[in-house]
């Protein structure tokens, strides 16, 4: 049996693989997609507390007691820090890592870190300068998805902007500014970059992939929000690495 877990990224929940996750499972795989703690369905127990780790814990827990093995692991965007956790802890459990336009740290980086990549020197100071700061984020700790809406997102189609629009939840900034530590992984991985979402860290993410043998890159004329607006193209993804 073919299985694959669904990690959502930044302000999303389980419910965005919605048209992933039946045509998969109409061709027999097993398909898990849930919502990461403080997200989605979970939404109202984010704090300030929640934390990365317990986000890749909650997804670690869930392949333990699924019992699942042979695991394709989909990041999307955020996503891919959860995703790279796993597989750090359950790697012989995880058959691919596959990131759709997700953030992919190296050991002991945040995700603002990656999102750094591929900026002017001038403004990776300028976050940097802010992110010294103490008590840093503090009070300031919960984002909001005010300007990271559909349109944003590349979802073109009226209906479908609505739709993601009114499911999208606050996130955390302390989440977010947590580092990840991991080991090396021989897990083979993909990075797929959507290009119509123009991001300096991810053309950044693309290139080290491409450059690297151990990484499978791709490039698709797409939005963001590719599980959304083309989940056909998803769908295939996942089967051809599974």
């Amino acid at each position: 049996m073919r299985t694959a877990v669904l990690v959502h990224g930044g302000f999303h929940g389980g419910w965005c693989w919605q048209r992933v996750a039946a045509p998969l499972r109409a061709a027999g795989w097993t398909v898990h997609a849930p919502s990461l703690p403080g997200m989605g369905e979970h939404a109202h127990l984010l704090t300030a507390a929640t934390t990365l780790a317990d986000r890749v814990t909650a997804v670690v827990r869930l392949v333990e007691l699924e019992d699942l093995r042979d695991v394709v692991l989909v990041g999307h965007s955020a996503g891919g820090m959860v995703t790279t956790g796993v597989a750090d802890r359950l790697p012989d459990r995880v058959r691919h890592l596959l990131y759709l336009d997700a953030v992919v740290p190296l050991s002991g980086q945040s995700h603002l870190d990656v999102l750094d990549q591929g900026e002017p020197a001038d403004v990776v100071a300028r976050r940097r300068a802010r992110r010294a700061q103490p008590g840093f984020p503090g009070e300031r700790w919960r984002l909001t998805p005010d300007r990271v809406r559909a349109a944003y997102l590349g979802v073109e189609d009226p209906a479908d902007q609505a739709w993601v629009d009114a499911r999208l939840t606050d996130d955390s900034l302390a989440v977010w500014a947590e580092p990840l530590v991991f080991g090396p992984s021989a897990v083979p991985r993909t990075y797929v970059r959507a290009t119509r979402w123009a991001q300096p860290f991810a053309d950044h993410l693309l290139a080290r992939a491409a450059a690297d043998p151990a990484w499978r890159a791709v490039s698709l004329d797409v939005g963001h929000d590719l599980m959304v607006t083309a989940p056909e193209a998803v769908v295939e993804l996942v089967a051809t690495v599974g």
